[in-house]
């Protein structure tokens, strides 16, 4: 006996399909869920049924707009930022133990909130000061609050090629007038 993940009802072995990455060696629901699945999918409508849990409405606007993935980003910013460049730098193959939220929440507080270049307040991004793709190291010694918009102008580039940009742009000035 085995209760459908879909219906959650108890039944044979014989009602689900076979499928050898499961533990057991069966789908995780009936083969009758998994053809009204199947025609509900070939029928264009892709949101699941309502459960008791919720109703129409949500099902709809929760399965398919990721919004769980948006309530954690909203909620801590800080820690979706760590999280974000500690993958970013494992994958440039950085040999370093990282940034902890503790830790980039002490660089924000030493830049009080402030975009490193420009001096702007407002969501700050992480950037390496010596960038990942030049050698530079995913540590507390080497990140930096950026404004996305100072972030991304300065992308990979090594902070002494990238400032004599950033002044003939105006934008440093514009900012320093405006603080």
């Amino acid at each position: 006996m085995k209760r459908c993940g879909a219906c959650r009802r108890e039944l044979d072995a014989s009602a689900f399909s076979k499928l050898k990455s499961s533990k057991d060696g069966l789908a995780w629901r009936c083969r009758g869920c998994d053809r009204a699945a199947r025609l509900r999918w070939e029928s264009g409508l892709t949101v699941q049924p309502p459960s008791e849990k919720w109703c129409a409405g949500c099902v709809s606007t929760k399965l398919t707009s990721g919004f769980y993935a948006g309530k954690t980003k909203r909620r801590n910013p800080d820690r979706v930022t760590a999280s974000e460049e500690k993958r970013r730098a494992r994958k440039k193959g950085t040999d370093s133990t990282g940034v902890s939220v503790n830790e980039w929440r002490a660089v924000l507080d030493a830049f009080d909130h402030r975009c490193a270049y420009c001096y702007t307040t407002g969501r700050m991004s992480m950037d390496h000061f010596r960038p990942l793709a030049h050698g530079g190291k995913h540590s507390p010694d080497n990140v930096v609050p950026a404004c996305r918009s100072c972030n991304s102008s300065k992308a990979d580039d090594l902070i002494f090629s990238w400032l004599p940009r950033f002044e003939r742009s105006g934008r440093l000035a514009r900012h320093a007038k405006a603080a």
